[in-house]
């Protein structure tokens, strides 16, 4: 499966206007980039669509799954787990289709 990501179509003179914002720089998220472009439509492209694609936001997903990654640990310890390590973490997130804790950790 390949992974999707998110640019807005922007006019030459779009483009100009924000020239913070590059031809290789791409979302992981559609809200994301809908939020920087409001007025955009948003294209959607996948594997090497947009050579070397840049993600801005990051950051902004890593710490959402990484959020994820602790909700689902809470859930494992509220619920009497003994096991709730990363290991675990990663086998629910490859079960369920969501990015692993090695995306940002590595042992």
């Amino acid at each position: 499966m390949k992974k999707v990501y998110y640019q807005p179509n922007l006019s030459d003179k779009e483009w100009y206007a924000n020239k913070w914002f590059n031809t290789i720089d791409v979302y992981h998220s559609f809200d994301n980039a809908k939020r920087d472009f409001p007025n955009a439509e948003i294209g959607a492209y996948s594997g090497d669509d947009i050579e070397n694609p840049n993600f801005i936001d990051e950051n902004e997903e890593i710490d959402k799954l990484k959020e994820t990654h602790e909700k689902i640990r809470t859930i494992l310890i509220d619920n009497g787990n003994v096991e709730y390590g990363d290991c675990i973490i990663d086998e629910i997130c490859e079960t369920v289709g969501i990015e692993t804790t090695s995306i940002y950790y590595e042992e």
